[in-house]
């Protein structure tokens, strides 16, 4: 997948979920990284890294993914993941 590509973060996000799906947790989060490190990503990966750090056991660090989520979606809430 090319960095330049504008939609490139958007297959790494979903196959991200598709791998904490199968509890491949590890792969996962370096997925959502990897998402994150797009020039046009949105806050939804962030949203993703949040989910995984958290499955994980490690909640701080899926807070501050959270929270980075929100700098960029303010209105991010249970509504709008929903």
């Amino acid at each position: 997948m090319s960095p330049n590509d504008p939609a490139g973060w958007a297959s790494e996000n979903v196959k991200a979920g598709c791998l904490a799906g199968l509890e491949r947790y590890d792969e996962a989060l370096a997925t959502a990284q990897k998402a994150i490190q797009y020039p046009t990503s949105d806050f939804w990966p962030r949203v993703q890294k949040a989910f995984v750090l958290a499955r994980m056991g490690k909640i701080a660090e899926a807070e501050a993914a959270l929270a980075e989520a929100r700098d960029m979606r303010p209105d991010l809430s249970v509504a709008l993941l929903g």
